[in-house]
């Protein structure tokens, strides 16, 4: 078994099967723009950011289109150690960790944005699971879909240093910043 990430394991088996999965999505015809497997998760994560456009080219079905991610990435021979997969918007990088981990606790509903799939394969060695779901080899697997509702007044805005200031005054504030030592 793996040992406490980051271990070599993860990064070689981690960036693989972002790319394969990002790979088999699109192919799918899914409105993916990047699939990202952090290695603080040990590969118990698989993190997908859908496209601007994706009400556009899918639907306006947040929950349809999670469902249709999730089924094909479980379906993956990947899947089988992925216990979760997160759907996010495209203006969160996922390979910060620190993004991910925000607009997962911000932006998905803890009740309605979560999907179960159930006697799903696993990998047994996932010591999340039960030792009698490790013995068959089959348990649940959680999708969430953290999409934001679409463009218009209902739409939160993101709220931060980098997103509200234009480039000019943020780079003004850390050079005064970093003149003052600390704005003192």
């Amino acid at each position: 078994m793996a040992g406490q990430p980051v271990d070599e394991d993860h990064t070689v088996s981690a960036l693989t099967a972002a790319a394969e999965c990002r790979r088999v999505l699109r192919a799918h015809g899914l409105p993916v723009d990047m699939a990202w497997v952090p290695l603080e998760t040990a590969g118990h994560w698989c993190v997908i950011t859908v496209t601007a456009d994706w009400r556009q080219r899918f639907g306006p079905a947040a929950q349809e289109l999670t469902r249709e991610i999730a089924e094909t990435v479980l379906a993956t021979r990947f899947g089988r150690w992925m216990a979760r997969v997160i759907v996010l918007d495209d203006d969160i990088d996922p390979t910060d960790l620190a993004e991910v981990v925000w607009a997962f606790a911000t932006r998905g509903h803890p009740r309605d944005g979560r999907l179960t799939f159930e006697d799903m394969p696993l990998l047994p060695l996932m010591i999340c699971y039960t030792a009698a779901e490790r013995m068959t080899a089959t348990g649940p697997k959680l999708a969430h879909n953290c999409l934001l509702p679409e463009p218009g007044p209902q739409r939160p805005r993101r709220c931060s240093f980098a997103h509200n200031y234009p480039p000019e005054v943020r780079r003004r504030v850390r050079e005064w910043w970093g003149e003052s030592g600390g704005g003192g």
